[in-house]
């Protein structure tokens, strides 16, 4: 296969407000397989729009389940416990 990854990889991921925290040893993962040819997607119920432009950008696909959770409002820690 030229220009296609002979294996796709996801990585279900906890919900993406930055790339700090625990989605962190996956976006280095992640951009890691990417250099390697592979394809990558990171699944997350939640994604800032921010988070997931910067991944795209790096390669890295993003499935956003785009979840209505009702700690949003709350904070982070919050929003982690919800989801």
């Amino acid at each position: 296969m030229v220009g296609e990854s002979a294996l796709d990889i996801y990585l279900a991921c906890d919900t993406m407000a930055s790339l700090e925290g625990s989605i962190r040893p996956a976006f280095y993962l992640a951009r890691e397989l990417v250099a390697r040819v592979y394809g990558v997607s990171l699944i997350s119920p939640v994604v800032s729009n921010w988070v997931e432009n910067y991944l795209r950008s790096e390669g890295i696909n993003v499935v956003n389940l785009k979840i209505k959770l009702l700690s949003y409002k709350f904070g982070s820690s919050v929003l982690l416990l919800e989801a």
